[in-house]
């Protein structure tokens, strides 16, 4: 699919069969999570520089920091390690991200990939709409692991809470538009508090709902349904406005977004907040650039992080983004 001179493809693959991919610069995310390394332990992804970025107080220790450098050394020229600030600290991250793409050295080449399975989704929607808008490189690759959770009730071990009020993600080509008229698209995930947290705090007058069948996770189904049927009573969502889509394909879940907006009246501008799988936050990036006057991305940041492990399920995709309108294209192309 194109928009607006950008193109949107996609792989959807086993990781056992992870297609091999040769870029300028790659960026992973050391997390807490197994399936944060599955990428780098695959040599899958591979090219001339990385940047491993970890955010301050993630409790990682130095063994397993030695061990990931150790194994992006083998597919990488040059490999940098990247100390964030704390996830937790918006206004810190948001403008050490835009610094690091902004150094000239970071940005030699045509080809990105970026790692997002266990970056924030907020930062995530960030640095995608940041090198979007930048034109930083004509073609960015965004790889994600599905992960496999516990088979218990989940409780409120993903509620995180809301640190600070819901913000609009930066680098967004409009605000969502000036209709006195409000609708609220949410990517429904385990956090459940979080979804009436947002509606009790700004006031809409549609909402509709993308949701992924958690078939990794009997509890994760468990939640979507409890959340899916709190929307129905208490706010009236009809069937009509509630979507599935794939829990790791970005492309599915551009479909949806788009159909769900379709739905909504023309007049109305639209808000779309992902706390559902991260596939679906970058998937509302690209539905922001389809949809430049209307649509505007909700971030929020958490009162804090609740650790889990989460294994990677063996499903993954890779979103690709080529921009035609970058003045380099032709050398990308010329290859």
């Amino acid at each position: 699919m194109i928009f607006h001179g950008q193109k949107f493809e996609e792989v959807l693959f086993e990781t056992s069969y992870m297609p091999e991919i040769e870029v300028d610069l790659a960026v992973f995310v050391m997390g807490w999570e197994s399936r944060s390394q599955a990428f780098i332990q695959t040599g899958a992804i591979r090219g001339r520089k990385c940047l491993v970025f970890s955010f301050a107080d993630d409790g990682i220790c130095q063994e397993s920091r030695e061990q990931f450098y150790e194994r992006a050394a083998k597919c990488f020229n040059t490999v940098v390690p990247v100390k964030l600030p704390e996830a937790l600290n918006r206004i810190g991250w948001q403008s050490e991200v835009e610094k690091i793409f902004k150094t000239p050295a970071n940005t030699v080449g045509n080809t990105c990939f970026v790692d997002y399975t266990s970056l924030p989704k907020a930062v995530t929607q960030t640095l995608y709409r940041f090198l979007l808008v930048d034109q930083s490189f004509c073609q960015s690759h965004w790889g994600y692991l599905e992960g496999s959770y516990p088979s218990e009730p989940l409780g409120s071990r993903f509620s995180q809470g809301l640190a600070e009020p819901f913000f609009p993600i930066r680098h967004t080509p409009g605000t969502g538009g000036t209709s006195e008229k409000q609708a609220l698209i949410v990517s429904i995930g385990a956090d459940e508090q979080i979804i009436f947290d947002l509606l009790e705090t700004r006031s809409y007058d549609a909402v509709a709902v993308l949701h992924s069948n958690s078939q990794n996770s009997p509890a994760l189904e468990q939640s979507r349904r409890s959340t899916l049927g709190r929307l129905h009573r208490e706010y009236g969502v009809a069937n009509e406005f509630v979507l599935e889509s794939s829990a790791s394909s970005v492309n599915d879940a551009i479909e949806n977004y788009i159909a769900l907006i379709r739905k909504i009246p023309r007049e109305y501008s639209v808000d779309i907040f992902c706390c559902g799988t991260k596939s679906h936050s970058v998937a509302a990036c690209a539905v922001a650039q389809r949809f430049k006057e209307t649509v505007s991305l909700l971030g929020r940041i958490p009162k804090n992080y609740n650790r889990h492990d989460v294994v990677a399920s063996g499903r993954g995709s890779i979103s690709t983004m080529t921009d035609y309108t970058n003045p380099m294209i032709a050398a990308l192309l010329a290859k």
